[in-house]
């Protein structure tokens, strides 16, 4: 018999900003997998998805031709 598996402490509720982020990030990446005619959102569709909704998240990125490049890849998967 197996010992039972520790059950996980529930994570503290995300700030409302990040609530609201994470709810346009879903959205907008559930659009994209449609447009595509994917079943499914994957990484790609997440990525996609906060690089054009989160300023921060774009300024990670070393200028806009590097996110231009990294959208482009993006972009070429889900076609291919």
């Amino acid at each position: 018999m197996h010992p039972p598996v520790p059950s996980r402490p529930t994570p503290p509720p995300a700030p409302a900003g990040h609530a609201l982020l994470l709810a346009t990030v879903l959205g907008a990446a559930r659009r994209r997998a449609l447009r595509d005619g994917d079943r499914q959102v994957d990484t790609a569709h997440l990525l996609h998805a906060l690089v054009e909704s989160d300023p921060e998240t774009r300024a990670a990125f070393d200028g806009e031709q590097r996110v231009a490049r990294v959208l482009g890849y993006l972009v070429q998967r889900s076609i291919g």
